[in-house]
């Protein structure tokens, strides 16, 4: 505690006294704020706030992808349990008559040599694959005749194929669904096969790490006979219009910035971090993932 005389013209001497540490807390920050110069100072929140999108993007999006794992391993374990195929009893459920939905689990995939195993979910834009593998829609089911494409992140929320460009030629990927465990031998990592057979599967992510210039491309054949074809999805190109949303949380972040230094002036700082840190946080987060929609779904 600091305490201060004030000396007034009636000869009556008054002692105030005033917290050193909240002293600190309300011009310290202020001081070297108002030091930067304001184009400086729209720098320094534009890094800051870049900073922050990358750490969700390639560190948040890890828990994310996680979360997401686990609601998929329980939902395709709920499938694996009532298919026919599964057991060869009856009274099962049939194979699908109707093509999966957009975001639901489709298959396990599982590649021994890199220590992956995860749940495929169908679809191929940015917000399908934070939730781990992607089956492209237009393609074939893993197992069937033709091609069958699954794609994935190779940098971030939680990067499922980071290794896929160290798979062998000659590694096995297994791949379950509801018409059974297929597998595929591996024919060719990073470059075309000189021929491709008929009945093939293609794992695709970006290269370089980060960067996501070019592809990794592995194409494996199947091995044995096929499944039956089941339907399947039309192609799916467009990524969705986020650019309204994108509009309004920018502009809302901005004016929680601003709000900041004018509600400590009628609040202490402690109430106002409280108060405005988390909506903050949680603009951020949704700013992240709005962006992420535009970049490639392999990233």
């Amino acid at each position: 505690m600091t305490l201060t005389v004030n000396h007034t013209g009636d000869g009556v001497r008054r002692v105030s006294g005033a917290s050193g540490h909240e002293t600190t807390l309300s011009t310290g920050l202020s001081s070297r704020l108002e030091a930067y110069p304001r184009n400086q100072l729209a720098v320094l929140l534009a890094g800051i706030l870049l900073l922050a999108i990358l750490t969700f993007e390639f560190v948040g999006g890890f828990f994310v992808e996680q979360r997401a794992q686990g609601q998929l391993r329980n939902e395709f374990s709920r499938t694996l349990a009532t298919a026919a195929s599964a057991f060869g009893q009856p009274g099962l459920s049939p194979l699908p008559d109707t093509a999966p939905a957009i975001g639901s689990a489709v298959a396990q995939v599982s590649i021994q040599s890199i220590g992956l195993t995860q749940i495929a979910v169908e679809g191929s834009t940015a917000e399908i694959t934070r939730k781990g593998l992607a089956h492209v829609p237009g393609t074939v089911l893993p197992g069937q005749a033709g091609l069958s494409i699954i794609i994935g992140r190779r940098s971030s929320f939680g990067a499922p194929m980071a290794k896929l460009d160290s798979v062998a030629v000659g590694s096995e990927i297994v791949v379950t669904t509801v018409e059974g465990n297929a597998t595929y031998k591996v024919i060719a990592n990073t470059t075309p096969a000189d021929k491709l057979p008929a009945n093939m599967l293609m794992l695709v992510t970006s290269n370089p790490p980060v960067l996501a210039v070019s592809k990794v491309t592995v194409l494996a054949e199947l091995v044995g006979k096929p499944f039956p074809a089941t339907p399947r999805n039309n192609a799916v190109t467009n990524r969705g219009d986020h650019l309204a949303e994108l509009l309004i949380l920018i502009q809302i972040l901005l004016v929680s910035i601003v709000a900041i230094p004018y509600t400590r002036r009628r609040f202490s700082a402690m109430i106002t971090w409280l108060v405005l840190a988390p909506v903050v946080g949680a603009l951020v987060v949704g700013l992240a993932l709005v962006i992420d929609a535009y970049l490639p779904a392999t990233l």
